[in-house]
């Protein structure tokens, strides 16, 4: 588990700040990891009091309890993100990773008319949606593949047909490895990492089954009761990734579709409030689980299935989490062992050590 969040964590400090996660206790990744468990017990992608006013009125104790978990939560976003803004401008005005989103912020900053604050902000919401919530959709894609031996046979097999021992998958095989992408799809359809999505207002009045909905009403979309629709996806609670085969797209090239029908799933969300990162998702998502079954063999310790239930095997009010399991990671033979320690060198040299730490 400490793996899938370094590795997701550091891509996103990378692109956003030009600064790397090289260990799972980086403070970059200790960070973040802190962050999104004491913000996802909020509930809510913002504070619930501010949200949703009527809660002031509930018990005295509750209302401090929610304050207290949001100071905390404010806290350490505060410390974190300007730690990592200030580092980046450093990086930023000494000429260093000038493809960093880090790098486009601070030189809008003044025609903007931008706060430092809000130039922390800015940034720590691209950190925040590409860290966590990928590393959890890594987690539950391996609690499938262990459970369902079928789906990880044929998603090996399609690997191993593109990529020999002395070639690990990249992202210019993608068009080359469809199966692994409707894998990663069916992961998010199957368990969600944000199975309520986020909050969105309506511009005008609306009506729903009779119901009125006033323009300024609070709507959350069921990301969770859409993807498990058995009209749309049958059987909806058995991981299949064939029921993709007709979506040969990218979910980027799906997502802005008028058609409901048209979609993929809905785990990026719909409309204006859609994830803006999910083409970083979808990166991310393809070359781990690539790269993954390429490498290793994958069980379970005592070889009996994992839980994998929506109940009892993950945590968390909205940002949905696996519970800590265990999983086996042999690497498939010597020859893979030796290209994944060459692969390693290459880019310790012509990588990473283009970023900060």
């Amino acid at each position: 588990m400490e793996h899938c969040m370094r590795f997701a964590s550091s891509v996103m400090t990378s692109l956003v700040y030009g600064i790397r996660g090289p260990a799972h206790d980086s403070y970059t990744v200790t960070g973040i990891e802190k962050i999104m468990t004491v913000g996802g017990d909020l509930n809510a992608t913002v504070p619930p009091l501010d949200e949703f006013p009527l809660l002031m009125y509930v018990s005295p104790r509750l209302r401090m309890a929610m304050e207290k978990t949001n100071f905390r939560d404010c806290q350490l976003r505060a410390s974190l993100y300007k730690d990592l803004a200030d580092k980046a401008q450093i990086r930023v005005d000494s000429g260093l990773n000038p493809e960093a989103f880090a790098k486009r912020v601070y030189t809008a900053k003044n025609e903007l008319q931008l706060t430092d604050r809000r130039v922390h902000m800015i940034l720590a919401v691209a950190h925040e949606g590409g860290s966590d919530i990928v590393a959890n959709a890594i987690m539950a894609c391996l609690m499938a593949l262990v459970n369902y031996p079928r789906v990880l046979q044929k998603a090996r097999e399609e690997v191993d047909s593109v990529c020999d021992e002395d070639t690990v998958p990249r992202w210019s095989d993608w068009d080359r490895l469809p199966y692994v992408r409707m894998v990663v799809k069916e992961t998010l359809r199957w368990r969600p990492p944000f199975p309520w999505g986020v909050l969105h207002a309506l511009d005008e009045d609306d009506t729903w089954n009779g119901y009125t909905i006033p323009k300024g009403s609070s709507v959350l979309m069921n990301i969770w009761n859409i993807n498990m629709n058995p009209d749309r996806y049958p059987n909806p609670d058995e991981f299949w990734p064939e029921r993709f085969e007709s979506f040969p797209l990218s979910s980027s090239e799906y997502i802005n579709s008028s058609d409901s029908l048209l979609r993929d799933h809905y785990t990026f969300g719909a409309g204006r409030r859609s994830c803006p990162g999910l083409v970083i998702a979808d990166i991310d998502l393809f070359l781990s689980i690539s790269k993954i079954l390429w490498a290793f063999d994958l069980s379970t310790p005592d070889g009996q299935p994992l839980d994998t239930s929506p109940e009892t095997a993950f945590t968390g009010p909205n940002l949905r989490r696996p519970l800590p399991f265990k999983m086996t990671f042999r690497v498939r033979n010597e020859a893979r062992a030796r290209t994944i320690e060459a692969e390693m060198r290459i880019a310790e040299e012509n990588v990473f050590s283009r970023f900060g730490s």
